[in-house]
């Protein structure tokens, strides 16, 4: 099933089971997330061919004027690895701004402009540390993200996300070469809060960039 018929069904579904009255997600927060992603095959992992792909974000969102949040993170991770290969790093950054109107009482529907910055390293000739360094890959994009968040109950929320993202990957050598394309991939989900504060969430990515197929595990703390 198409990722983003699928991240539609799940988000219809959000609405249609947050009828009672909670209170609205909240927009202004820091968190610390790990996404562990699949065996992806891009011809260079182990025997098989495929790789596996991590990472780490921390970042924070602020919300202001009642319907709009900006947010950023910072990327760190590795793809690769398996028998027969190094694995590659990388790291960069994502800034958003978004909207986000209540369409019920507890429920927001959110759509996200957003661009992505990373820089990822082949490791093979050389290490993403050193300046100017011939093996480095530069890619960078823009993308939208729409869907839902729902407070479902006073301390669970649920959120469906269908997104698109157009990437321009740089060649070697500062640039040369730059491959564009672009991609669809839907993150579904869920947030858990033990206090009005913390909570901790787990979301479904689901052909996402770099990682394929994951699992994302998220601690935030919301103001």
């Amino acid at each position: 099933m198409n990722a983003i018929k699928l991240t539609g069904i799940v988000a219809a579904g959000t609405l249609l089971a947050s009828s009672a009255a909670f209170a609205g997600p909240k927009w202004t927060f820091v968190e610390g997330t790990y996404v562990q992603g699949d065996e992806v095959n891009i011809g260079g992992g182990d025997s098989s061919g495929e790789t596996d792909n991590d990472y780490l974000s921390l970042g924070g969102s602020f919300g202001f004027a009642e319907m709009y949040h900006v947010q950023g993170k910072y990327l760190n991770g590795s793809f690769g690895g398996g028998n027969n290969a190094s694995s590659n790093d990388f790291d960069g950054y994502e800034i958003n701004f978004g909207v986000n109107p209540a369409i019920t009482d507890n429920t927001d529907f959110v759509t996200n402009i957003f661009y992505v910055d990373t820089d990822f390293d082949t490791v093979a000739t050389g290490d993403a540390e050193i300046p100017n360094c011939s093996s480095c890959l530069d890619t960078d994009g823009y993308g939208i993200k729409i869907g839902a968040r729902s407070m479902i109950s006073d301390n669970f929320e649920m959120s469906a996300y269908g997104l698109w993202a157009d990437y321009d990957i740089g060649g070697l050598d500062n640039n040369s070469s730059a491959v564009s394309g672009s991609t669809t991939w839907a993150e579904i989900g869920g947030q858990y809060y033990w206090t009005e504060a913390l909570s901790v969430g787990l979301d479904a990515l689901i052909d996402a960039p770099v990682v394929g197929t994951a699992l994302r595990f998220t601690g935030r703390w919301s103001f």
